[in-house]
């Protein structure tokens, strides 16, 4: 999972940490919103500028390893996000007509504008609740934000004290829920320490003016459409929710047999199997009718969770890789595949060219295979099978 989603998803849970904060009235209370007003207030978006600082050990690849964060809140459309890990960094500078994507270890950069819709924005007001799928567990955090949007910070945490309860541990100062501790070092600083990882943040005002997006110091500059970096971005986080922090409605989904005209779902032990008949086309159309939500999933997973990891691991453009090697492999694709894969394109109501060269992704990579022939099948037939076990969730 790109080191992106990981921190961010890291911080939405950190949010719902806070958000669902809770104990009784008097004084401990007082002093526990006075030391969350700092980040709820960056989290409400009604803060028109801020800085905030951050040390991070997060759980990566398997072991517990370092980011350091800085983010810079100019005006209502302008940020400065840098990340930093010993093997990876990425800077992210967004103004009100340009968005910047650096990454300094590849010595690259990728400058995007034009118009973005706003439900793939990055612009700061909202951008947290954007990046929350309904489909995670995170749900009492997009309500707490809505929440601390809508009213007043305090009261908001005062109403929130209802979910959860902390205790307060009168020799340190410190605050327990679970396995988290939470400090408040001093005024605009928090802490929190768990057994998967820990986080320490600084809020504070941002000194001087937003500095020149376009000073990219030699970089290679690739240029974007903007609303696409900025989509890959949003969407790529928001599916890593589901991914890492799944919500019932994938960990348990309805099990409920459905036909369409050229297939039939069925469920086995849990599973879901699709039987397609018919012309490409008819097999392409009943896919996307009968598998709409998971074939979205799926393409999400890889053309914008990956994607960006990928980006940051290689300092090339995911998509543009993948139209090079479609470039290369399209010849040797037989017609019935690519007007089925147009079908279901269709279907789905996706761009037919962003399907067509999304389904050459395994060849960039590796995944489980088999084949049989000869005695093993009838007629000696060669079948050929291949495990496409991605991000299904």
């Amino acid at each position: 999972m790109t080191l992106f989603a990981r921190t961010t998803c890291l911080g939405l849970l950190l949010c719902g940490l806070i958000l669902n904060s809770g104990l009784s009235a008097g004084e401990p209370q007082r002093d526990l919103i006075a030391g969350l007003k700092p980040v709820a207030s960056i989290l409400s978006g009604r803060e028109a500028s801020f800085s905030l600082q951050g040390d991070l050990q997060i759980p990566i690849d398997g072991s517990r390893q370092s980011v350091e964060l800085q983010l810079s809140r100019y005006d209502a459309t302008s940020f400065d996000l840098q990340l930093s890990h010993p093997e990876y960094a990425v800077t992210l500078r967004r103004r009100a007509d340009v968005t910047v994507l650096i990454l300094p270890k590849h010595g690259t950069a990728f400058v995007a504008r034009g118009a973005v819709p706003p439900a793939d924005s990055l612009a700061p007001e909202g951008v947290v609740g954007r990046m929350i799928s309904s489909a995670s567990d995170l749900g009492p955090v997009s309500l707490g934000l809505t929440m601390l949007s809508n009213g007043n910070v305090e009261d908001t945490l005062k109403a929130l004290a209802s979910i959860a309860k902390l205790e307060l541990t009168s020799e340190t100062g410190e605050w327990k829920t679970g396995d988290a501790v939470i400090s408040f070092p001093k005024a605009g600083q928090l802490q929190v320490a768990a057994t998967d990882f820990s986080v320490s943040l600084t809020v504070g005002p941002v000194t001087g003016a937003a500095p020149d997006a376009l000073s990219l110091s030699g970089s290679k500059v690739t240029e974007l459409e903007r609303a696409e970096l900025e989509r890959t971005f949003v969407r790529g986080v928001r599916r890593a929710t589901e991914i890492l922090r799944p919500g019932r409605v994938l960990t348990e989904p309805v099990q409920k047999p459905r036909r369409v005209e050229h297939g039939a779902l069925q469920w086995i032990d849990g599973h879901r199997v699709a039987t397609l008949w018919g012309t490409p086309e008819q097999l392409g159309t009943a896919h996307g009718q009968l598998l709409p939500e998971e074939s979205r999933r799926c393409i999400e997973s890889v053309l914008y969770s990956f994607g960006t990891a990928n980006v940051v691991r290689t300092g090339r453009w995911f998509r543009h890789d993948l139209q090079d090697a479609y470039a290369r492999l399209s010849p040797h694709i037989p017609d019935r595949h690519k007007r089925e894969t147009d079908a279901l394109a269709k279907s789905l109501q996706l761009d037919p060219e962003t399907v067509q060269v999304l389904n050459v992704f395994p060849e960039l990579f590796h995944c489980s295979g088999f084949a049989v022939f000869g005695s093993a099948t009838k007629g000696g037939k060669l079948y050929h099978g291949r495990v496409l076990d991605y991000m299904t969730t």
